[in-house]
């Protein structure tokens, strides 16, 4: 190959890589991974590109977090040389914002570089000695008066950053510092709330998630200490463990069967005794969820009335569940010290609804061991525990995350909604309150709250994706608390104290970690910040400032289409058991299944899969109540009692009213007929009927509840009336009845005349004979009679 040919090559060679360089830059493609890797970094936090040149600066640490004018600032971090030369020093230079940021815009702002850094505060140089590539420590000192820090209105967070000059090698990093003028501040109230789900989870010390359940009760009893902090509990994750409590004999120690089998007790482990104890006495109010932590918004769109009880009333289980807790950790455990224990941790997984209708009353165990008995003197023992109160139970919240809409609202009027968090957000930059009242239009109501507006509390989305978020690196979580202490300072300085609430709902997902606790801690550590209760913070000030509207529909129209096929499950279940004797057990078998169904977590397949199974498992008890066929019945009575035959399938005892429709007026039923149906069982119920004329007519047999609503109209019979016949043949045999009367008698009177004739011809003879002839005339006369009687009865009967 000649020397021009490979010149020419090699020409094209670089035009060619020149062209797909300008192109197609590679760093686009660098930019999307970057992207996609930080999609969940706080966008309060800013952008969180790198800015530097050459060298690599952060922020590591701002001391105090809180600055007054006496302090002395101290800002320091890492640098690191990425570049191929070595260095030896560093002029560092700080500068600051002249006012306070007013904005939560003006943060994420100023973070990403996008205002200018400020004016310069201060600076200096050090000796420090990098090789390419490695990295080391600084720490620069400013006094507080380099900030000019002079009105005291202008307290508050201000941009400040560092930036690192060595040759032409430079960076730079920003954070916030708040200043603290010491002026008069009314408080702002914050409010958290956190979910304990099945999707609750932890990390373990080395920053890896961890489902461990006595670490996951460490960190739950550590939020309890946070003021302000409140537990919204799923029932479902509640242990529902429960065992025989053996009574000790007298004069044994055994436990006797008959007793052992007549007691039970809700039964914790060690560990588990310990946890709930300290969490009751901890805590002075928990937020009940349904079972399942149930979306409580698709129920509430649909006309299913009995579905939206179902969910609603389901809220009262974590009050039952609490109870039984509370009766055991109250309970002395020398009192069940021959109870057999339990190795068992329950899962935070969802339990079966209907075993947690099986737990124990607290009424119906010993009530003197749920009391501390004390001595003669009347001190308590000490080995006898003080008794531990329930924390007060809060039903009235509906916590939607998924399914947000006015239906929602207007049925929790009388209660309180939390909307998911940024919906309902102010159009304004002002940081408005978290409670706003909707009118039933959806609207915004800025006037006095009243009966017909309804309470939604509301969050700032990026504020609660910003608590939530677990910091990678030591400037992130800088950062992250610097950005925490300047929102609270952002809405103290508010004019207007009705609009100074700040309200965090966390995510179900949320990883309660150490990390989050000491976030909680910073916010709420402020002399700016009061922490209140949820009851408070429900109670505050509505907003004043115009919010959106309320959506009219949950934003699924295919999760709404499926619960409005539960919700027809739900209503036909509902009838099958107005006929139940107790249905307790049948709504707890139902429970389960509907509320699972709801579970915000499962997807549309999901969802329409159960709801394919409830429907088939209503339609199985639907058919379980039907009527024996029978073959034509003739009636042929004016008034009879129709046997209907009723076959009763299901586990439960019905009380069924049965009746029947006839096809025409000619046979009347005169009332229905309750009948009682033991389980798996057939019984047969009596209708009277009235037949007013003859023919063949059909019939339709009829089973309802006691309330008139129809199980089973689907059997019919056809009936034969001879409602004549009965009159013919009571005609007939009445007649045979007269006839044979005046027979009898006819034939009586005869033979009355015929025994008296011969006695009168005795009476007529004439009487010469003297008495012994008399005698012997008699005793001839009556020999002769009775033979003369003799033969004429003889005669009869031939």
């Amino acid at each position: 190959m000649s020397a021009a040919l490979k010149r020419k090559l090699t020409a094209l060679t670089c035009l060619i890589c020149v062209i797909v360089t300008v192109c197609f830059p590679f760093h686009q493609g660098k930019a999307e991974i970057i992207d996609d890797s930080r999609a969940s970094f706080p966008q309060l936090l800013g952008s969180g590109e790198d800015h530097s040149r050459g060298l690599a600066l952060s922020i590591d640490t701002v001391l105090p977090r809180v600055v007054t004018s006496a302090d002395q600032v101290k800002l320091s971090g890492t640098i690191t040389n990425k570049s191929q030369s070595h260095i030896t020093a560093v002029r560092f230079i700080v500068l600051t914002q002249t006012g306070p940021m007013s904005t939560v815009t003006d943060i994420s702002s100023y973070l990403s570089a996008q205002s200018p850094a400020g004016y310069i505060a201060w600076q200096e140089n050090q000796t420090i000695s990098l090789e390419p590539g490695q990295s080391t420590s600084y720490s620069i000192h400013v006094p507080a008066p380099y900030f000019s820090l002079e009105s005291p209105n202008d307290w508050g967070p201000r941009g400040i950053s560092v930036a690192a000059y060595s040759g032409e090698l430079s960076g730079s990093d920003r954070t916030l510092m708040i200043w603290d003028s010491g002026t008069d501040i009314d408080p702002v109230k914050v409010s958290y709330l956190l979910p304990w789900t099945s999707q609750l989870t932890t990390r373990s010390e080395d920053g890896t998630p961890a489902h461990s359940l006595p670490l996951l009760r460490s960190r739950l009893l550590s939020l309890t200490q946070i003021p302000g902090a409140t537990l919204a509990i799923d029932p479902s994750v509640i242990p529902t463990h429960t065992q025989r409590r053996p009574q000790i004999s007298p004069d044994t120690s055994t436990p006797s069967g008959e007793a052992a089998a007549s007691s039970s007790y809700f039964s914790l482990t060690p560990e588990q005794r310990t946890f709930w104890s300290q969490l009751l006495q901890r805590s002075s109010s928990f937020i009940a969820l349904p079972p399942y932590d149930a979306d409580m918004g698709l129920p509430a769109a649909i006309t299913s009335e009995t579905l939206w009880s179902l969910i609603r009333e389901s809220t009262s289980d974590l009050s039952h569940s609490l109870e039984n807790i509370a009766h055991t950790v109250n309970t002395p455990e020398s009192a069940s010290q021959h109870t057999p224990q339990t190795n068992e941790t329950p899962s935070t997984a969802p339990q079966s609804t209907s075993a947690q209708s099986d737990r124990k009353n607290p009424a119906d165990t010993e009530p003197e061991s749920t009391q501390p008995h004390t001595s003669q003197s009347g001190s308590t023992p000490a080995t006898q525990k003080s008794f531990i109160a329930l924390p007060h139970i809060i039903t009235d919240v509906a916590w939607s995350p998924t399914s947000f809409a006015l239906p929602l609202t207007q049925r929790m009027a009388k209660g309180t909604t939390i909307a998911p968090r940024g919906d309902l957000r102010s159009d304004t930059e002002l940081i408005g309150a978290s409670r706003v009242e909707i009118t039933p239009s959806g609207t915004t109501s800025t006037q006095t709250p009243s009966t017909d507006t309804s309470t939604v509390l509301t969050s700032i989305s990026d504020v609660v994706d910003l608590m939530a978020w677990t910091p990678d690196t030591t400037e992130h979580a800088c950062d992250q608390k610097q950005v925490i202490t300047a929102i609270t300072a952002l809405i103290a300085r508010q004019n207007n104290p009705t609009e100074k609430t700040l309200f965090i709902p966390f995510d179900r997902d949320t990883v309660l970690d150490p990390e989050l606790i000491d976030r909680l801690t910073v916010m709420g550590s402020q002399r700016w910040v009061s922490p209140i209760s949820f009851d408070d913070m429900r109670n505050t000030s509505p907003s004043s400032l115009a919010r959106p509207a309320v959506p009219e529909t949950p934003p699924s129209t295919h999760k709404l289409a499926t619960a409005a096929t539960i919700g027809q499950s739900v209503e036909r279940a509902s009838t099958i058991f107005r006929a139940l004797e107790d249905s307790t057990s049948a709504w707890n078998m139902l429970k389960g299944p509907v509320l699972s169904a709801f579970t915000p977590t499962l997807s549309d397949s999901s969802q329409a899969t159960q709801s394919l199974v409830l429907s088939q498992k209503v339609n199985k008890w639907a058919s379980a109540i039907s009527v024996e066929s029978s073959t034509t019945i003739n009636l042929i009575n004016k008034k009879a009692s129709f046997p209907i035959v009723v076959r009763n399938n299901l586990p439960w005892a019905v009380q069924l009213k049965v009746t029947l429709t006839p096809s025409d007026p000619r046979l009347h039923v005169l009332s229905d007929t309750l009948v009682a149906v033991p389980s798996q069982a057939a019984a047969t119920a009596e209708v009277p009927v009235e037949a007013i004329g003859s023919g063949n007519i059909s019939v339709t047999y009829i089973v309802s509840t006691p309330e008139g609503v129809v199980l089973n109209n689907a059997t019919h019979a056809t009936v034969r009336m001879r409602a004549s016949w009965e009159d013919a043949a009571t005609a007939v045999i009445a007649t045979l009845f007269a006839l044979l009367f005046v027979v009898g008698l006819i034939r009586t009177i005869k033979r009355r005349r015929k025994s008296a004739q011969p006695a009168d011809t005795h009476d007529e003879s004439p009487q010469t004979s003297d008495c012994l002839c008399l005698t012997s005339a008699q005793d001839t006369s009556e020999s002769g009679v009775a033979q003369g009687n003799h033969e004429q009865s003889n005669g009869e009967n031939l």
